[in-house]
This record gives structure tokens, sequence and C-alpha cells, in this order.
């Protein structure tokens, strides 16, 4: 083989090597997936409205933060106008008889809202570890959307009761910064987050697998 021939063919699996190298490269670099939503609300005032439906005096505390932060993150990514969740508070504070009668629709109506984010708090607490000063908050709901206008679930269809979600905080020291209150907030905070995203597009936190 000619000097030239080596130097062309040394050229070619240069260029060769390269452009496997690049199509490696290319194949790992996913990052995060985008998550479609599971429902897209309309562009119609929507009202967050979360309570334990079996016992309607029970977590209020963390209905009540819930809704908050459910309504924040709709706000922020802009899935539909959204009517101050403290109005609702505010109505059953000042009508409480009258408010238990109303139905999720009425209510929604009363303030305005054509559509209803209904949250039904079925658990909620916190869990010590047995003999330990170690605790996490747990809380359960389940997410249903109405119309306000008919009563009628807009979304999920499918599941009468709505759609469940689970969420914990991780296992914390109690101390003066983490407290029961302080850790029911993480819980709402990350409940609500994980709610709001039923209805947007975002961005995964766990790598798209190949």
């Amino acid at each position: 083989m000619t000097v030239a021939a080596r130097l062309l063919l040394l050229v070619s699996l240069t260029a060769l090597g390269g452009c496997v190298i690049a199509g490696a490269a290319a194949s790992k670099v996913t990052g995060p997936p985008k998550v479609q939503p599971l429902y897209t609300p309309a562009k119609r005032p929507l009202l967050v409205l979360a309570e334990n439906y079996t016992n309607p005096s029970q977590a209020m505390f963390d209905a009540e933060h819930l809704a908050r932060a459910v309504s924040r993150e709709l706000d922020k990514n802009n899935v539909a106008p959204t009517i101050d969740p403290v109005r609702a508070i505010d109505l059953r504070s000042a009508q409480p008889a009258t408010y238990r009668e109303m139905s999720i629709a009425e209510i929604g109506r009363s303030l305005g809202a054509q559509q209803v984010l209904y949250i039904d708090v079925r658990v909620s607490g916190i869990v010590m570890a047995e003999a330990s000063d170690i605790m996490k908050a747990t809380m359960l709901t389940r997410v249903r959307m109405i119309d306000t206008a008919t009563g009628e679930t807009l979304w999920p269809t499918d599941a009468h009761e709505g759609y469940q979600l689970v969420h914990e905080t991780p296992l914390q020291r109690q101390s003066r910064q983490v407290t029961e209150d302080s850790l029911r907030l993480q819980a709402a905070r990350g409940m609500g987050q994980r709610i709001a995203r039923l209805f947007y597009i975002y961005q995964s936190d766990e790598p798209r697998p190949e």
C-alpha cells in the first residue's frame, strides 16, 4: 500500500469514528422529557376548592393551604383564570349553614366560576417513626374538574370519585425549624404542584429512559 493510500485510509477511519462518536453522543442527550397534561381546562374562570368531603371540619388547615398552592401553580402556568380560593373560605366562614347545603357547582357559580377543580383531601397528617423524633407528612387526595353550569364532572370521566394522588414529604428529624405545621405546609405545596401538573405541559424531573 502506498503512502498516499495509507493516509487516505487513516482519514476515512478517523471520519467514520467521529460519526460513530457523534451518533452515540446524540443518542444519549435526551434531557428531561415533556409530560403532557391529563386534561386541558378551558380558559374560563376556575375555582380551586379543597376539603375533606366526609368530614369537612377535619383537615381544614391542609385543605386551605393546598387550595392556595394549586391556584398559584395554575396561575403561574397560565392554565386558566383562577378565582382566589380565599373567597370560598370566606363564604364558608360567613354562612356556614348555607354553605353546607350548597353543591360544588353552586359554590362555584356563587363566586363567578364556570369550572371548579374539586380536591377531596382523604388523608392528611403526620406519621412518626416508632420511638423516635423522625417524622413525615402524608396526603392523599381525589381530584375532579366540575362544570358549574351542569354540575357534571368534566374530568376524569372514568373515575367517579376522581383521580387519586398521594404525596409524602421526606423523613425529617423534629427540631425548632422542622415542626408538624411546617411539614404539613411542605406536603400541601408538594401535593399542590402534583395536582396542578395534571393540567399543563411540564418538564419531568426524571431523564427519559432510552
